[in-house]
Parts: C-alpha cells; structure tokens; sequence
C-alpha cells in the first residue's frame, strides 16, 4: 500500500515540475511518453491474453494522436487522427484477405488505440481548450490530482476497513468501502485543491466534477483489473518497483480524462 501511494505522490510531483518547467512543451511531452509507455503495456497484456494487435501500426498511432491533439486546427485533431487510424487499419486488414486479421487482428488493434492515446489526448484538450495556458494546465493538473488522490483513498479506507467486496470477478481486493472512500477524498481534495492551483471554477463545480472522476477512475480501474484477469498477470508490467507498470499507475486517467473534458465542455467551463 505505502509504495502505491509514494507512486502516486511522485506522479503528482512529476507533472508539477515538468509542467513548471517546460509549460506547453511539457504537457505534450508527458502525455506523448505515457501514452507510448501504457500502450506497451497494454499491447504486451492484449498479447498474453492470446490477442494480437497490428504492432507497428498502433505503435505510430499512439505516437501521433497526442501531437496532433495539440498541433492541428481542428477542434480536436487527436479525434479526427483516431477516426482516419481506424480506416487505415480497416482497409488494411480488408485488402489483406485474412478473415483473422478482420476479425480479430482489427478490433484488438483499436481497442488498444482506444484506450490509450485516443483518451490520453484529452489531457492535451482540457488544457487547448481553457482561457489560457496557465488556467488550462492548472485545471489539468487539478483532475490528476484528484484522479490519483481518489485512488490513495480507496486503496486506504479499503485496506483499513474494506469488508463487502466490489467486483470480485475482476479484482478481489476492491471494495465497497474504499470505493466510497476514494469518492470522500476526490471531494476533499477537490476542494481544498482550489487553494493551490486556482483553476478558477465555482465550488459546486469542482465539487460535482471531482465526484464523476472519482466514479470514472474506479471504472477504469476495474477495467485495466479485468484486462489483467484475462491475461492472467498481476501488473501491467515491472517498470515501477513495488507498483507494477505505467498503466497500473495511469489507468485511472482511461475514462476520467475524457470525462472530465466533456463536463467542462457541457458547463461552459472553458467559456
């Protein structure tokens, strides 16, 4: 538990230097380099599970979405980059005549580029998207936080006091109790956050937007446990000792990033 929390502090503390430091720059750069790291992780547990993905291909689609999510005009470039990923992909397993490379090859293939740097560019997005750049990497920096200190508190009211198991079929160590934990300490840190970061958002909003990331991050979660049951592995990986991989460390952010994008949006957040 302690080496799960340390991950998650020093994740914080990374973004918060690499964001001081290079600005702009860094926020492509730390979402480009998870993006590429999970996504080897993901491929490699896609694999164990006896599922293939077109390599090379998701490789430089994982690679470019991001870039794109920050570069191009469009409103979201990442967005427009998945959707022509997905018709190369498909064109190129169609002409390839292989019922296996269409059937499975494919969807495998875009599930990985789905889950990764499809919902990763988001992050590039929220922060695009707000006033400035100092508003949208404080807001960025804010939903992170929040995502991974939800995490510390459910891993924390559930090791303490977890007793009524979650979803024993994906995770036997997830429980109703740090479920209900890790959504007191989203609200708390998304409160007391504001005093640190100054994303400028109204109380109530911080507040309803902290209790959806709470929820999207168990999601997630759970997600990445289940990809891992079926692959029979404890971890994404061994990259982080005493944690397992990038993606045990990151999977959280698979639907809380997109989740927290579209609820600025549908508010009028981003004005």
């Amino acid at each position: 538990m302690g080496n799960r929390v340390l991950g998650s502090f020093c994740l914080l503390v990374l973004i918060a230097v690499v964001f001081a430091v290079f600005g702009k720059s860094g926020v492509i750069l730390l979402v480009t380099f998870f993006s590429m790291v999970c996504q080897l992780e993901f491929v490699r547990l896609m694999r164990r599970a006896g599922v293939d993905v077109f390599f090379n291909q998701v490789i430089f689609w994982t690679a470019l979405i991001p870039i794109a999510a920050w570069y191009m005009s469009l409103v979201s470039g990442g967005g427009y980059f998945t959707l022509i990923s997905a018709i190369f992909l498909t064109s190129g397993a169609i002409v390839s005549g292989d019922l296996r490379r269409v059937t499975l090859i494919l969807p495998a293939s875009m599930a990985a580029i789905i889950c990764i740097p499809f919902t990763f560019q988001f992050a590039i997005m929220i922060v695009r998207c707000a006033a400035s750049l100092p508003a949208g990497i404080a807001i960025l920096a804010w939903v992170v936080a929040v995502c991974k200190l939800s995490d510390v508190g459910a891993l924390l009211c559930g090791t303490l006091i977890g007793r009524h198991q979650l979803a024993s079929q994906f995770s036997p160590h997830k429980t109703w109790e740090g479920f209900y934990g890790g959504i007191a300490m989203a609200l708390l840190s998304g409160y007391w956050l504001e005093l640190w970061l100054s994303t400028g958002l109204p109380m109530r909003m911080r507040l309803s937007l902290a209790f959806l990331l709470s929820l999207l991050s168990t999601t997630s979660d759970l997600l990445e446990s289940a990809l891992k049951r079926w692959a029979g592995v404890k971890d994404s990986g061994g990259c982080i000792p005493g944690i397992g991989g990038c993606l045990d460390l990151c999977d959280s952010f698979i639907f809380s990033l997109p989740g927290a994008y579209l609820f600025l949006v549908f508010t009028h957040a981003f004005g």
